[in-house]
């Protein structure tokens, strides 16, 4: 079984994660992944690449 993310909020073509992380000493804290979907001949891939468009949606994601 592979990590999860705790919340995942999809925007536009825009997703924002939010992964919790635990240090050997019971330590918690979060980390963000934020990808943006596009389609590519019959593919879907991601990128961590964004056009200046895609801000909104990320700012948008990240506000939920």
């Amino acid at each position: 079984m592979g990590n999860q993310p705790v919340a995942k909020v999809k925007t536009g073509s825009v997703e924002v994660a939010v992964w919790e992380n635990k240090s050997q000493n019971k330590l918690f804290w979060n980390s963000v992944t934020i990808q943006r979907h596009y389609k590519s001949g019959e593919k879907w891939k991601n990128t961590n690449s964004f056009r200046l468009r895609d801000i909104k949606d990320i700012i948008t994601a990240w506000s939920r």
